[in-house]
């Protein structure tokens, strides 16, 4: 039997409306983040707040109880409500609350109906370098981590009713069945789309530019890709974009034919887009890199297309990745074969020769693949990502602490044997959500990296 998922929103609302109904106002609810303060409590009241709400600062026993009480769809399971120094706290039942979650996710993973998607608008969501890779070689570290954001934030947009577009279709087969193995099924067409009228009429709009030189007398190996030599500043200054946090050095821009057709993807979609909803928004996902040169690329479409002023524009910048002393450079490919190697062995170390077949590969590679998802968004924006020696999830609740390169690395702080008994659920599920599944475990459970450096030659 399906429940309500558990929501902070739901918690929020619920703890907000039932200190109102004692007739307290002013009292906000906050969620707590920080690693500290999650160790004594989840919610919080602060005791600021509280002097202004009640003449002593004092919390009757009343509301206490009826906190204690709620029971709400939707409210995750209270462990314990008290007054301290910090103020009003709201302890949660962590192991009742994890235990839900697991016991049946499918209310998670339900997108909501489309009678009600129209009033959240639509979403554009662009993972700009996916634009430049035409095979897997070329696709680097970077920008896997932007292509798995950009695959999360998909998710998460549509599960709250928004209506997601994805740019660009991919071409190459290659990239296609990669991302297929780490559970990202982004669209893609079997022949490149013509954007030849769209570019001809961009080029014949930046030619008339007052923001424009056109290139017609350099003819030299380094620029014959260069179209147009554009003047940024000018125009920034007339829109007052430094303002909206555009860099104010943003200037010369060298355009050339693959700037035009990205922008193409971006008009196109916009175009198919514009009968769904007016408040429309274009998410450009960024490896940072090519954080400077996507914000050219936002104001030249600003330039080329008047209609582009009333569309918002974010920039999602993500964290450079590092290898560290790697023995050569290290491709996408490579990154994800390592890790399912390492996930075999372990599961072959922990369950021996009956690791073989199609279920054991499709396990194997659904721990590979969160794995990857793990590290690659769960890695701080300036931290390495290293070549390290992986234990599956499941020898990790065996045996408690993992010895890795002679450093022992506790694991995760929760009741182990209640967690054990919900990994059980974990094989019934499909490929697809077992992934999903996977993914939270290990984002709920682990408070830092489980995994260490080897310094040892992985290849």
């Amino acid at each position: 039997m399906e429940t309500e998922p558990v929501r902070i929103s739901e918690a929020l609302r619920a703890l907000g409306a039932a200190v109102q109904s004692s007739g307290v106002s002013g009292a906000v609810w906050f969620k707590e983040s920080s690693p500290r303060n999650l160790r004594s409590r989840d919610f919080l009241v602060p005791s600021g707040a509280l002097r202004k709400s009640f003449p002593d600062g004092e919390v009757p026993q009343d509301l206490v109880n009826k906190l204690m009480s709620l029971n709400s769809p939707g409210m995750p399971c209270i462990h314990n409500c008290l007054q301290n120094d910090a103020g009003l706290i709201i302890q949660l039942d962590r192991p009742a609350v994890f235990q839900r979650v697991l016991t049946d996710i499918s209310p998670y993973l339900k997108p909501v109906p489309l009678d009600l998607c129209s009033e959240h608008g639509t979403v554009i969501l662009n993972c700009t370098p996916l634009h430049s890779c035409k095979s897997l070689n070329e696709l680097k570290l970077s920008h896997l981590r932007a292509a798995l954001v950009a695959d999360h934030l998909t998710e998460v947009l549509r599960l709250r009713g928004v209506r997601v577009h994805l740019i660009p279709e991919v071409h190459s087969q290659e990239i296609k069945s990669f991302l297929h193995q780490l559970r990202i099924f982004w669209p893609s067409v079997s022949d490149i789309p013509s954007f030849r009228e769209t570019i001809s009429a961009f080029k014949t709009s930046l030619k008339e530019s007052v923001h424009t030189d056109y290139k017609d007398t350099d003819h030299s190996e380094d620029t014959e890709q260069i179209l147009f030599n554009m003047h940024l500043k000018s125009f920034v200054e007339e829109q007052n974009l430094a303002q909206q946090g555009y860099d104010p050095n943003l200037d010369a821009f060298l355009v050339n034919e693959e700037d035009l057709e990205q922008l193409a993807w971006v008009h196109k979609c916009v175009q198919e887009t514009h009968e769904e909803a007016a408040n429309c928004t274009i998410l450009h996902v960024v490896s940072c890199e090519e954080e400077f040169h996507q914000q050219k690329l936002d104001l030249l479409w600003r330039i080329l297309d008047p209609s582009a002023e009333g569309i918002t524009q974010k920039h999602l910048i993500c964290g450079q990745v590092k290898v560290l002393n790697p023995s050569s450079p290290i491709s996408c490919s490579q990154y994800f074969h390592i890790r399912k190697s390492q996930m075999q062995e372990a599961s072959v170390m922990k369950y021996g020769e009956s690791v073989q077949g199609n279920r054991w590969d499709e396990i194997i590679t659904c721990l590979a693949s969160a794995a990857v998802k793990f590290e690659m968004m769960s890695t701080a924006h300036r931290s390495q990502v290293i070549q390290l020696w992986a234990y599956s999830v499941l020898e990790l609740l065996s045996m408690g602490s993992v010895p890795l390169g002679g450093v022992v690395v506790k694991s995760i702080s929760l009741h182990l044997n209640r967690f054990k008994q919900c990994i059980t659920c974990l094989y019934k599920l499909s490929s697809k959500n077992g992934t999903c599944v996977f993914t939270i475990i290990i984002k709920c459970s682990f408070k830092s990296n489980i995994i260490r450096t080897m310094n040892e030659n992985m290849g």
